[in-house]
């Protein structure tokens, strides 16, 4: 059974801490209820610090060692333990700003597990792994699969992902990952926005301390197919931990059968899949199709998702101006052309109009209501 979703993980120092403590307790031969009553608290507060959903205080620590095991604690065992409690105690959210994006799905959760991990392993069925994304790719995922988020929200997800990459690729922290070959071909966006992100597969790949496999597609049916998930391994004694995402809320399993099914289903996976240094031909397959493409298509042969004025069809916009904005009488106009919008000067309509996505004018608009334009006006 999965950890209840509502419950914010604890940190890594305070999951250590909890499992010495129970260790304690069973080496002590003490029922929950005696070595409760000992300390001067009740049994359900002793069982939340064991299981690690609450925090231990400084005097609580105090009493369990010095009244209920201090036979069996040495002086540094018992530093230690102390020295756990301030790591607890001291450690900073660095999204704790964002705690209302990011709360409401778990991500914030993950984020405090992903960060304390000494490694990782992911199987990726349908998109390529978060960790070694483009930005634009993950721009693109984030706004497909959260329709219901802002476009600056959508912006601080991408930020925060890009700063984990770095984190991830700056530290040497062991990452394995295996990836459905059916994730390579899923257009997630334009042909050169492909093109660029499986090339950025190639060059997180040669990292020494990124391991990535291939799962052919003839591979057939497998353990897999339920979904993806994410494996967190750390410091001894903390057990690992299985992430698994959902589209409202996620869940993270820590019971050891759980964690064993997960373990055993990805080692099963990464002996079916083959090294991506030896797949490169599959990789290269399709960042040459993508090319043929992107360098037939002139809108995909640039850099941009979007087109030029001029190969737009602008005979049918129905041009609508903003309100009196001078003394001369200027005013923008502004449209729409397709999927795009397009702005002019009222006073200049044959020229050429600029053109923006959707998601940029909307980010223009969230950005202007949250003040950041308001220096143009100072």
């Amino acid at each position: 059974m999965a950890q209840s979703k509502s419950t914010v993980p604890a940190s890594v120092a305070r999951r250590e801490l909890a499992q010495l403590l129970k260790e304690l307790r069973a080496a002590s031969g003490r029922t929950l209820v005696e070595v409760a009553s000992v300390a001067g608290v009740d049994r359900g507060h002793l069982s939340r610090v064991e299981r690690a959903t609450r925090g231990v205080s400084e005097q609580l620590l105090t009493r369990l060692l010095d009244d209920c095991y201090s036979a069996l604690v040495s002086v540094s065992e018992r530093e230690k333990m102390f020295h756990l409690l301030s790591a607890d105690s001291a450690e900073e959210d660095p999204y704790r700003r964002h705690s209302g994006l990011l709360n409401p799905t778990q991500y914030g959760g993950y984020l405090k597990f992903e960060a304390g991990a000494s490694g990782l392993r992911a199987y990726e069925l349908a998109l390529l792994p978060g960790l070694v994304q483009t930005a634009e790719y993950a721009e693109a995922v984030i706004r497909a699969m959260r329709p219901d988020l802002t476009a600056r929200e959508v912006k601080t997800l991408v930020t925060i992902r890009m700063e984990r990459q770095a984190r991830l690729l700056g530290t040497g922290k062991v990452f394995l990952a295996v990836v459905d070959e059916a994730a390579l071909r899923r257009p997630v966006g334009p042909a050169a926005l492909m093109k660029r992100q499986l090339e950025r597969l190639l060059e997180v790949a040669e990292v020494s301390s990124v391991s990535l496999r291939l799962l052919p597609l003839e591979t057939g049916c497998h353990a897999g197919l339920y979904g993806s998930f994410m494996i967190m391994d750390f410091p001894a004694p903390n057990p690992s931990v299985v992430w698994v995402e959902g589209l409202a809320e996620s869940s993270y399993f820590l019971k050891r059968e759980h964690v064993e099914t997960y373990r055993e289903a990805f080692n099963s996976l990464w002996q079916r899949a083959v090294p991506l240094v030896t797949a490169l031909d599959r990789v290269e397959k399709v960042i040459k199709e993508l090319h043929s493409v992107s360098s037939t298509n002139p809108a995909e042969s640039r850099h941009s998702e979007k087109p030029i004025a001029a190969e737009l069809d602008l005979s049918s916009v129905e041009w609508r101006r903003t309100s009196f904005t001078g003394g001369n009488n200027n005013c923008a106009e502004f449209g729409r052309a397709g999927e795009f919008i397009v702005w002019r000067d009222s006073k200049r309509p044959t020229q050429e109009p600029l053109v923006y996505t959707k998601a940029e004018v909307a980010a223009l608009i969230d950005g202007a209501r949250a003040g950041e334009l308001d220096y143009l006006l100072a």
